[in-house]
């Protein structure tokens, strides 16, 4: 194995912990049927679909970098820690791409925040196999437990005793790095250590053309699809080519905003239907895109 892939231990914990929670919930009958109709449904769903898509897609960012030595062999496991989480996690949010404006600006910014910098940190050195084995339960309960304190006012103070102690245990953890670093600072490699920090933050701003694209993709086939409801009742030789000047003027005039074809409804689309050249259809789509209501013909 390529020295810097191997696990250490809070990954060994982790997979052990997983294999532990598959294990039961495949032993347990209400749960088992659920489990596997999940796997099946990744599997062949569109989001498998677009899941291995940015998996290829990765490939092909890991090697640009190669190419300029921002990634190497040694970095191969945090790039597959990357595809299984954070990227699964990017195509699972994809659908809110259609609904916030600001989706994409959000993603780059959550890259780059501080508490970024401080779980790489964390992450430098970690406890021993026990240690981590028995933490991993315990902050997961406790965030559980933060969250479902969350959802209640009356729980409001019980939710802070749980953010307490979940930011004590950070800070501890922290303040072990840092004091490790110090006193190991001659055996470490600067260099390796800025390019593992980099990688998770140019691969997400490197999937981002990619997520944007689908999102696209999609928002135009919806947009598309309301268009032929709307020009359902219409002859066939001239509903085909109102379909076909009413989606020519949203090419033009929207062209890659993503957000805006996505919320493309009525009246928009009826108004859209109706025109009577494609002049007065690429106006209204302006109108459209400019934000004013929808005009009368």
């Amino acid at each position: 194995m390529i020295a810097g892939n191997e696990l250490n231990n809070r990954e060994w914990a982790s997979l052990v912990w997983l294999g532990v929670a598959m294990a039961a919930a495949l032993w347990w009958t209400p749960t088992r049927q659920a489990v596997l109709s999940l796997i099946r449904t990744a599997t062949i769903s569109i989001l498998g679909v677009l899941v291995v898509g940015l998996w290829v897609w990765t490939a092909g960012i890991a090697f640009a970098g190669a190419e300029i030595h921002l990634w190497t062999p040694d970095l191969l496991k945090d790039t597959a820690i990357w595809g299984i989480g954070p990227a699964f996690v990017l195509v699972y949010r994809l659908p809110r791409a259609s609904t916030d404006p600001q989706f994409f600006r959000r993603v780059v910014l959550e890259t780059v925040k501080l508490s970024v910098l401080v779980e790489f940190d964390v992450n430098l050195h970690v406890l021993g196999f026990v240690q981590e084995f028995v933490l991993l339960p315990v902050v997961t309960f406790v965030a559980l437990l933060a969250q479902v304190a969350g959802t209640e006012q009356r729980y409001r103070l019980v939710q802070q005793v749980f953010d307490f102690i979940l930011t004590g245990i950070g800070v501890a953890l922290l303040a072990y790095v840092t004091i490790t670093l110090i006193t190991s600072w001659h055996q470490e490699d600067p260099w390796r250590d800025v390019r593992e920090l980099a990688l998770p933050i140019w691969l997400t701003l490197g999937a981002v053309p990619y997520i944007y694209g689908v999102s696209l993709l999609f928002n135009y086939q919806g947009a598309f699809s309301r268009l032929d409801w709307t020009t359902r009742k219409s002859a066939a030789v001239h509903r085909a080519k109102l379909v076909r000047r009413a989606r020519l003027a949203l090419l033009i005039e929207l062209n890659v905003r993503s957000h805006q074809v996505g919320t493309f409804y009525d009246p928009w689309t009826t108004r859209l239907a109706e025109a009577h050249n494609l002049s007065e259809a690429r106006r209204i789509v302006r109108q459209f895109r400019r934000g004013k209501p929808p005009v009368s013909p």
